[in-house]
């Protein structure tokens, strides 16, 4: 079965999440941003504790792994995390593969999103070549020894990718 991609994830504002309250409150408005997915990274920024991620795993606010809902092991986790109530949407599992891999929809996955309508087997993800190992189910990896910022744009609903001429050239 290929990847449907044509659902959108919802949640897209202008707003900051620096500008709430609590930690938690801007970790669940980021991930609602990037359909429900959210990696370590941006948690730590956010100053959230490894204690309190997992006493938000341990109460199902967060669900450890990929983007089906994880296996539970929150030191399998890969970095990444779901908000257990956010709905899947086909955008959910392209969020987990950019936050996975820490780079950009590529290839196919790019050409999609910029319009070409293809049928996609796997998401293509753009990394450093000297980053990023072994892909998870269902993700292609493509290396590359530069990817310049000038080369990466963002679809409307902010997940990165190729730009035009580096996905089509």
């Amino acid at each position: 079965g290929h990847l449907s991609l044509t659902g959108r994830c919802s949640g897209m504002s202008d707003g900051h999440p620096q500008g709430m309250k609590s930690a938690r409150e801007r970790m669940l408005v980021l991930a609602a941003r990037q359909c429900g997915m959210i990696s370590r990274a941006q948690i730590n920024e956010l100053g959230i504790s490894r204690s309190s991620l997992w006493r938000f795993i341990d109460a199902g606010v967060l669900f450890a792994g990929d983007a089906r809902g994880g296996d539970g092991d929150k030191e399998a986790s890969h970095g990444i995390y779901r908000v257990a109530a956010h709905e899947l949407v086909p955008d959910t599992k392209l969020w987990a593969a950019v936050l996975r891999s820490g780079g950009v929809l590529s290839h196919r996955t790019a050409a999609d999103r910029l319009g070409a309508r293809l049928s996609i087997p796997s998401v293509d993800v753009l990394v450093a070549r000297q980053s990023y190992s072994t892909p998870p189910p269902g993700v292609t990896v493509h290396r590359s020894r530069r990817l310049p910022t000038t080369h990466v744009t963002h679809d409307t609903t902010g997940l990165p990718l190729t730009n035009a001429p580096r996905t089509f050239v």
